[in-house]
């Protein structure tokens, strides 16, 4: 996972997709992926959803402009041009696990000497990754004297998860990893909490879950409390989401979302 800024290629091609998934489900949950590539002189528009709709693109241009505004001058955008491959009434394959590192901090998908690194704004980059040792993705059109550790972007730049991805793709289950860690962190005496999720079960019906924390406690009895407290209701779940833009992932990372609740914490206790 990355903190991606929005003032940047990657920011926009992140947005871009969360656009299109946006009217793509905006009726209805479409089962649905969509990545965008930024090819200098075209935009190329991969995925599949299970939506029967094709999107109009020259609207999907226009509403985009319209949404971000001085974003496309800023990044210099005069146009853009697709190429569309999206595949449109199609099976698309869920994968089964999802692995997701959460950290005990306002954002949990962000660890704090992240979120103060972005705060400070001193660098003008694409991403950071590698949260441990912080990795910058610089833009090629600046010039430091000074850069901690660095990958310059590829020449082309795709979207990424959760970007583009529909709840029913993984994000829903990121989303509710965070609910999770929010709820739990302080009890587990934790800083860092990687959670792999699966629908998976085991012959007593328990969701084959697996914990790795930083807690005072084992990796077991972490694993027991998430199973004793959450029922991994997505459909639930996802009810807490009607309404968001996805977009605010981006342009408002740290502000609160509506799945960080800390409404289990009477119900989190070790003995």
């Amino acid at each position: 996972m990355k903190y991606i800024n929005e003032y940047s290629q990657r920011g926009f091609v992140n947005l871009l997709a969360d656009y299109m998934l946006s009217e793509i489900n905006k009726d209805e949950e479409h089962d649905t992926l969509i990545e965008i590539t930024d090819c200098g002189h075209f935009l190329v528009v991969n995925g599949m959803t299970t939506s029967e709709n094709r999107l109009d693109l020259n609207k999907i241009k226009e509403g985009f402009k319209s949404e971000v505004g001085d974003l496309f001058i800023a990044l210099g955008y005069k146009d853009i041009n697709f190429i569309d491959l999206i595949k449109y009434d199609v099976e698309v394959h869920k994968p089964e696990i999802y692995w997701f590192t959460n950290y005990n901090s306002i954002r949990p998908k962000y660890p704090n000497h992240i979120i103060g690194m972005v705060n400070l704004n001193n660098f003008s980059y694409h991403s950071i990754s590698n949260f441990s040792n912080p990795i910058l993705e610089p833009l090629m059109s600046e010039d430091f004297d000074i850069l901690p550790d660095f990958n310059y972007p590829p020449f082309h730049i795709s979207s990424e998860f959760p970007h583009g991805y529909s709840l029913s793709m993984g994000r829903s289950q990121l989303y509710y990893s965070e609910y999770i860690s929010t709820n739990i962190f302080n009890t587990i005496k934790a800083k860092e909490l990687t959670i792999k999720i699966t629908e998976n079960r085991d012959s007593d019906e328990d969701l084959m879950i697996e914990v790795m924390s930083d807690s005072i406690y084992p990796n077991n009895v972490v694993k027991s409390l998430i199973l004793d407290v959450f029922d991994f209701d997505y459909n639930s779940f996802n009810k807490r989401l009607e309404g968001y833009k996805y977009s605010l992932d981006i342009t408002e990372p740290f502000d609160n979302k509506p799945w960080l609740i800390k409404d289990r914490l009477n119900d989190v206790i070790i003995f």
